[in-house]
């Protein structure tokens, strides 16, 4: 006779099954609990941090991307600040920023470099008649010195809008703020210059915008000088009219292909590149669109094709342009992204995909974009002639006050951003990069070079340059380092979004950390669970490699609770030397699942014996008999539904556990028989052994 019972309900329906105490222990019901995870299965030998029992790392490990704030994966952070995570194996601080002497005119917004004639020349727009619009700059002394332009030539120089090399004379293209003739003017040095007669301007609305050194069919690179003068139709922009011009060395002449720029439109960028026929072609970019100017066998005769018509978002900085190094593709602003144009075959087709860095980004659909405060439009690109895969871009600051400059770098290859190793701090808001180049001139020395400037106004106009930004710090000994940077993680959940965690350590591995204090190389430690302030901060230095610290930042805790988890890590440098850095190889958390997040206790299952003995049944209640006990038990097994568990027939509402079968069920046909796994006859006497799972 059974001695006690257990109450299923199924649905609406209550089903009383009379349980039989285990044999031989004395208890009817047998309650455990078990684990919320299987024990993982290994799929090696190779032993691993996830292969220790207890808790389970995730290790990451330079090189480093950004733009993943909530999908994690071990190649990628949130984001990061002054630092260098662009090679394989170590982290270090970024590059020191240092600032040129430069006496800059008071309005210095359209200032760009170009490299000839083994000099590097900083030229734009003078505010005054007596400012000088281009300087040269002299790597010993990190000075942009007087180009003296404006003395050599008489017609008052107003602003150089192109530079070109054509042999060894460089070429400066400019506009005269009189009814000057002279236009163009040459130079062996850098300093003197020989001001060239010609009238490219007929028109009083005749502007020059830009200009470039291409090679000729046939002949030797750099033969030919192209200059795009720009008619602005009575002084509008409406209707202006592009029309390019060519110099062989002794005059100018026009080139057949002139175009009509579309309403309220005017030249942004004039940049050279190798078509898909194998001769030099240009593109040339407006605010909303871009043209292919495609250049015939011949050098005086081109067609401007609006082959490409993408509507920018309308911006200060949208559709500046520039070259691959192997002057195959371009890249063009488009506000807060940068796109690659590039062509498939010779017929001309045109792609151009997004890169981001702002939201859209069509290489990567996981990509999440810049944090709120370094957000904005693309101001300033450049490719890195070091590392061509690499392409340098200036980001935000313009004229919000919450906004920060910041200097990126996109692996072209894969489309992925490494952690910025610049960007202005809180008390330089609203300063703009306006332009960037990477040079080695004049004294071989690789210095990425930014000019920017208040609002990108050109007020308080700065030349800052970082030296060997792009090279690994780890092949060079004179590497000079800021004075601190940061990687902060993604928000990392396991993979186990609904799940609570215990977040016990993080674990650092480091070397050249020298002690704790300003005068030290260390490492502050801050986290975070869930959408909490990041935590008090621990310093580790000193002579060990592994650093563990608790996830809460006490000493004597035993972590945080949560569903997510987020770290920065601050390498700092001491004050008194900028030629040292911490070199972090690694950083993980260790964490352990608790369980669901609104319930936390250890999910139980129950065993027991029903009883098919029809002795054991009560009349006038369900599952009043074997029969019925079968059937009730097939069902929960075929359809495995939810089911709610009570113990004992006076068990109180609300007190039953919501529970599902675990199969297969175990059936026997007498208690003494227990070897006996033949079918049990539909009302003859015997049992079943039955397992319930606890679900929550």
């Amino acid at each position: 006779m059974a001695s006690a019972s257990i109450i299923v309900t199924i649905g609406s329906t209550a089903y009383n099954l009379p349980i039989l105490p285990f044999d031989p222990q004395p208890f009817n019901l047998r309650q455990t609990t078990r684990k919320v995870f299987a024990d993982a299965f290994p799929t090696s030998s190779r032993a691993s941090m996830d292969t220790l029992l207890g808790f389970k790392s995730e290790v990451q490990k330079p090189p480093l991307y950004v733009g993943r704030f909530t999908n994690y994966d071990r190649s990628h952070i949130a984001t990061g600040e002054n630092i260098n995570a662009m090679f394989p194996g170590k982290v270090h601080i970024g590059p020191l920023r240092q600032l040129a002497t430069w006496t800059s005119p008071a309005t210095a917004t359209s200032f760009q470099f170009f490299e000839g004639i083994s000099k590097l020349y900083l030229f734009g727009v003078g505010a005054a008649d007596t400012d000088e619009p281009v300087y040269v700059f002299t790597g010993s002394t990190t000075t942009f010195g007087d180009g003296t332009l404006n003395a050599d030539d008489a017609d008052v120089v107003k602003n150089i809008v192109g530079m070109a090399q054509r042999g060894t004379l460089v070429y400066a293209l400019y506009n005269t703020r009189d009814a000057g003739t002279h236009s163009l003017a040459s130079t062996t040095n850098g300093t003197t210059w020989t001001p060239i007669a010609d009238l490219i301007l007929t028109s009083a609305n005749d502007r020059i915008f830009g200009g470039f050194a291409a090679q000729g069919p046939s002949i030797s690179p750099w033969q030919y000088i192209y200059a795009l003068v720009w008619n602005t139709a009575a002084g509008t922009e409406t209707n202006g009219v592009i029309r390019p011009y060519v110099h062989d060395g002794t005059a100018w002449a026009a080139m057949t292909g002139d175009a009509i720029l579309g309403d309220n439109t005017a030249p942004r960028g004039f940049e050279p590149f190798l078509g898909p026929d194998g001769f030099m072609d240009f593109m040339i970019s407006t605010k909303d669109r871009l043209y292919w100017a495609d250049r015939s066998a011949t050098a005086q005769s081109v067609v401007i094709k609006d082959r490409l018509r993408y509507t920018f978002p309308y911006g200060t900085y949208t559709g500046k342009l520039a070259v691959d190094p192997d002057g195959k593709s371009l890249w063009v602003t488009d506000g807060p992204n940068v796109r690659r144009i590039f062509w498939t075959d010779t017929s001309g087709k045109i792609e151009a995909p997004s890169y981001g860095p702002g939201s859209r980004h069509d290489l990567d659909p996981l990509y999440e974009g810049l944090p709120a405060d370094q957000q904005g439009d693309v101001t300033a690109i450049t490719p890195s002639i070091i590392n061509p895969r690499w392409l340098y871009v200036a980001v935000g600051g313009l004229t919000n006050t919450t906004k920060r400059a910041s200097i990126r770098v996109l692996d072209t290859a894969i489309g992925k951003w490494h952690p910025p190793f610049f960007i202005e701090d809180a008390a330089s808001p609203s300063r703009v990069i306006t332009a960037l180049y990477e040079s080695q001139f004049d004294d071989g020395i690789v210095r990425l070079m930014a000019v920017s400037s208040d609002n990108g106004s050109g007020g308080n106009a700065r030349v800052h340059f970082f030296v060997d930004a792009p090279s690994n710090p780890e092949y060079i000994s004179t590497y000079k380092f800021a004075l601190s940077g940061f990687v902060e993680s993604t928000s990392y959940d396991g993979g186990l979004i609904s799940l609570q965690k215990g977040f016990y350590r993080i674990v650092v591995t480091s070397d050249n950390l020298t002690g704790t204090t300003d005068t030290d190389e260390r490492i502050d430690i801050q986290s975070a669970a869930d959408n909490a302030s990041l935590g008090t901060a621990q310093t580790v230095g000193g002579t060990g490699q592994v650093f563990g610290v608790w996830t809460d930042g006490a000493t004597t805790a035993v972590g945080t609770d949560g569903v997510r988890h987020f770290m920065r890590l601050t390498l700092k440098r001491r004050s008194t030397s900028n030629t040292a850095s911490p070199r972090m190889t690694s950083f993980s958390t260790e964490f352990e699942v608790l369980g669901l997040k609104a319930d936390l206790t250890p999910i139980r299952q129950y065993e027991f014996r029903v009883s098919l003995d029809p002795a054991d049944f009560t009349p006038g209640v369900e599952a009043e008999s074997p029969k019925n006990a079968r059937d009730i038990l097939d069902l929960m097994e075929k359809n495995r539904p939810l089911l709610k568990l009570a113990v004992g027939q006076d068990a109180p509402v609300g007190s039953e556990v919501k529970v599902r079968l675990e199969t297969p069920r175990t059936q026997w046909r007498t208690v003494a028989d227990v070897r006996d796994q033949n079918a049990l006859p539909v009302d003859g006497p015997g049992y079943e052994d039955i397992k319930l799972v606890e679900v929550r």
